[in-house]
């Protein structure tokens, strides 16, 4: 498996970039001029300071960065937070090319995983030899809101397929799903405590593409879903459990929709 190390930096302002005002590290395995950037700003729907855009540069950060309408018309645009990564290699062997490469699939899977508001390319429209190659990123020092670490097989090997399902099962269930800033999925409307879907958080970190969520204001407690299913996660309002590990399985869906009633039949006790 190829690996792509970026090692990233920041935040700066947009002065700081194209004034060359930048403390940069002092690594000579590293190429600054040329690298993937995060855009942190504001937004009506997602909240202040928040990721909003992932680019990339062949040339250089000051000629990409000068006049971005991402960075110079947002609704917060004195308080905008840049983040510069570039290819990290320990040989020192990486040229041109090959670092190029590197960031155009480093760029096309961080925007996939993470879909930030402003970006509207490369998601869901991958290049094929993006979608059947085989690398993982990992982030480094200052990535920020970036997973540390995003496979490409594990991505690409789960990602419509995920999505597919919740919107099939939501069409069978006459529910709607909805696209929020860390979960695409829908509430079972028979009983608003449990929902299905794809925790972007489980799905990258713990390698889980496809959850169930029960609220934790429901009358269920952990104990009694740890009786029924292993390894319950949770956040601040509910309880996950794991839909399913592998999509790829010919009985999946089947699979799915009976943990499914598993959980609704434990809710509705």
């Amino acid at each position: 498996m190829e690996e792509i190390d970026i090692w990233w930096e920041g935040p700066f302002n947009q002065n700081d970039i194209l004034e060359n005002k930048i403390k940069k590290e002092d690594s000579e395995n590293i190429q600054k001029d040329i690298g993937l950037y995060q855009v942190y700003s504001s937004h009506p729907l997602y909240g202040n300071d928040v990721l909003v855009y992932i680019g990339l540069t062949t040339d250089s950060f000051q000629r990409r960065l000068k006049n971005r309408w991402v960075i110079e018309n947002g609704n917060d645009s004195n308080n905008v937070k840049i983040y510069l990564g570039c290819i990290f290699s320990p040989s020192k062997t990486l040229n041109s090319e090959t670092q190029i490469e590197k960031i155009k699939k480093a760029e096309t899977l961080l925007i996939n995983a993470l879909k930030p508001a402003f970006n509207s390319s490369n998601i869901q429209s991958v290049h094929e030899k993006y979608a059947s190659a085989n690398y993982l990123i990992n982030n480094l020092n200052s990535y920020r809101n970036l997973y540390p670490q995003l496979s490409s097989n594990y991505f690409w090997n789960n990602q419509f397929k995920n999505f597919e399902i919740t919107d099939l099962l939501a069409n069978e269930l006459k529910c709607t799903a909805t696209d929020e800033n860390e979960f695409y999925g829908f509430e079972i409307l028979e009983n608003d405590n449990v929902c299905l879907g794809v925790d972007y958080n489980y799905w990258n970190k713990e390698n889980i593409p496809l959850v169930i969520g029960i609220y934790k204001e429901s009358n269920i407690s952990k104990k009694e879903l740890l009786n029924k299913f292993k390894n319950i996660g949770e956040d601040k309002e509910y309880y996950f459990v794991s839909a399913s590990d592998d999509l790829s399985k010919e009985n999946a869906l089947n699979e799915i929709k009976l943990k499914l009633n598993s959980v609704l039949k434990v809710c509705s006790k």
